[in-house]
């Protein structure tokens, strides 16, 4: 590439150009760590800190799952009994618009008797 009269200058085996300006690339030995896909001893502390917040996020997150899993199981368990509460009190609603229920509180608790009946009552003793 020619730029208004100027030649380029020959590259050759060993040389590189920047910016027009033909400049000797290093030898090996001699190549910035950076240049050699090494990190400096900033980048590696930095990239040590974000490696173990990442880790650290993770292992709290999968306390926090274990957590809510706990909890989920134990509300499904609270579901269940609460379902087997519920069909109880349901059936005890049906079972209380029967008469064999009508009849049981009207012997019980009203202490009604039926016409052939005979009522006795038991004698209570107070004190000693």
């Amino acid at each position: 590439m020619e730029r208004a009269g100027v030649r380029p200058a020959a590259i050759r085996p060993g040389a590189m150009r920047i910016r027009g300006v033909a400049a000797k690339r290093p030898p090996d030995g001699d190549a910035p760590a950076a240049g050699r896909g090494g990190l400096s001893p900033v980048a590696r502390v930095a990239f040590l800190v974000v490696f173990v917040y990442l880790v650290a996020s993770l292992c709290f997150q999968a306390v926090e799952v274990l957590q809510m899993r706990g909890l989920v199981l134990g509300l499904e368990d609270q579901v269940t009994a609460l379902r087997a509460e519920n069909q109880r009190l349901a059936q005890e609603i049906e079972f209380t618009k029967t008469d064999e229920y009508i009849k049981q509180v009207a012997r019980e608790e009203l202490g009604l008797v039926w016409p052939d009946e005979i009522p006795y009552a038991r004698a209570v003793r107070s004190g000693p």
